[in-house]
C-alpha cells in the first residue's frame, strides 16, 4: 500500500516491472490517493494509463525547463552553478602550484588545503597543466 504513485518508479516501465515483480510474490499494490488496486484488471489498466499521463507530464515539464534555460543562456542570464574555486582563489592556485612542482601528491594537497582531489584534477585538466617530476 502506498500513498502516491510517483514514489514507486521514475517511469511507466519501471512501475509496471515493479507491479509484475510484486505479483510474482503474490503481493498486490494499492495506491491510496488514486484509489487504484492491482488485484483487478481495471485497476491494472487504470494504473498503466495514469502512469503514462504522469510520465508525459514530467517529460513536458522537463522540456519547458530546458527551453527556459536555453532562452536565459541566450540572454546571458543563466551561467549555471557558480564555481567555488576560480583562478582568483588562493587555495586552488596553491594546489595547482604544488601539483605542477610535483612536490606533493594530490592526496597530500587535498588534505593540507581542504580541497577535494576531484576538484584539483578537474582544475589541472581545465588549465592544461602537466606535472614536472
Amino acid at each position: 500500500m502506498v500513498t502516491r504513485m510517483d514514489r514507486l518508479g521514475r517511469n511507466t516501465l519501471q512501475l509496471l516491472e515493479l507491479v509484475e515483480h510484486l505479483e510474482k510474490k503474490n503481493v498486490h499494490l494499492v495506491i491510496l490517493n488514486l484509489n487504484i488496486d492491482t488485484r483487478s484488471a481495471t485497476g491494472k489498466f487504470f494504473l498503466t494509463i495514469v502512469a503514462e499521463f504522469r510520465e508525459l507530464d514530467r517529460t513536458m515539464i522537463k522540456e519547458k525547463q530546458q527551453a527556459g534555460i536555453e532562452l536565459a543562456k541566450q540572454k546571458g542570464k543563466y551561467k549555471g552553478r557558480p564555481k567555488k574555486y576560480t583562478e582568483k582563489n588562493s587555495k586552488i592556485n596553491q594546489a595547482i602550484e604544488w601539483y605542477g612542482q610535483g612536490s606533493k601528491t594530490v592526496k597530500e594537497i587535498s588534505q593540507v588545503l581542504g580541497i577535494y582531489e576531484a576538484t584539483i584534477y578537474r582544475e589541472v585538466k581545465s588549465r592544461g597543466i602537466k606535472r614536472s617530476i
